[in-house]
């Protein structure tokens, strides 16, 4: 929250609005077990972003650009994978960037999923536990599982992949690569477009785990390493910018972005950026 009200003072100073664009969607209580609507919301919202046949790949530029969320990355250090706030500086989602991308991308879509819903879910019987907050949690794992994976373009991935009625491990684990989302939701996606059956892959995931990692580790492009997600661009992007307008003072961008003084050029080199002045640059 406090990275999220320095995001806002940073968009005050730069006179550049703070509201996010996110609308709510027609959606109560008593749909929460209805699948097939929760389905269609996440088709047709993922037509309104024009999120293509690989949403994963856009959906956070979308979510940050265009609808203005402030997506922002930090450890969380064994206190969750992703959380949604609202408040005076907007709409804002956390996400653990300690976590593998493909895991990263989901959370994004899950928590996309309580941000539009906001108005309808917001009190305690929600957030405090029970058969309400099990069925929210679940209804917002299938929009983002819609969301990610479309069904029409799974479909047409799994059935180009077949060989004898049969898929490979190491052809599912590149379609999980394709679509960006990690190896478990894309076997419970097919599972649940009924391609794959329950039992085998909950056998697979709970006690044959190791025989899809020795299938992750026998393809190189399968390791998943921990990538530079830091904080967030554009959040990064406009704390330099504040700076070299004369905005904020150099302290006060160590402080926003949380690093040394003494450290700041090396990590804001890994992002393009430097300390000087334009006309120096120029």
């Amino acid at each position: 929250l406090a990275y999220c009200d320095n995001y806002y003072d940073l968009e005050k100073r730069l006179n550049l609005e703070h509201k996010h664009s996110l609308d709510q969607i027609n959606f109560d209580e008593a749909d929460l077990k209805n699948y097939e609507k929760i389905k269609e919301l996440a088709e047709n919202r993922a037509r309104q972003f024009e999120l293509g046949s690989r949403p994963a790949c856009a959906l956070r530029k979308i979510l940050e650009e265009r609808t203005n969320v402030k997506v922002l990355f930090l450890e969380l250090s064994g206190h969750g994978s992703a959380a949604a706030a609202m408040g005076n500086f907007g709409a804002a989602i956390l996400i653990n960037r300690m976590d593998p991308p493909g895991r990263r991308n989901y959370d994004l879509a899950h928590e996309m999923f309580h941000l539009i819903t906001w108005d309808k879910f917001l009190g305690k019987e929600y957030s405090a536990g029970g058969d309400k907050y099990s069925d929210l949690e679940t209804t917002a794992n299938v929009f983002a599982s819609a969301l990610l994976m479309p069904e029409v373009d799974i479909r047409r991935e799994f059935d180009k992949k077949l060989r004898n009625d049969k898929i490979s491990l190491v052809d599912l684990v590149g379609m999980s690569q394709e679509f960006q989302v990690s190896i478990d939701a894309l076997l419970w996606r097919l599972v649940n477009l009924k391609l794959l059956d329950r039992n085998p892959v909950s056998k697979l995931l709970k006690e044959d785990r190791c025989h899809l990692e020795a299938v992750k580790d026998f393809s190189s492009t399968c390791n998943c390493k921990e990538d530079e997600a830091f904080l967030s661009e554009r959040y990064i992007y406009l704390a330099v910018k504040a700076f070299k307008e004369g905005l904020i003072s150099k302290s006060k961008l160590a402080a926003y972005l949380k690093i040394n003084i003494g450290d700041m050029a090396q990590v804001l080199s890994k992002y393009g950026y430097t300390l000087e002045d334009e006309s120096d640059e120029e």
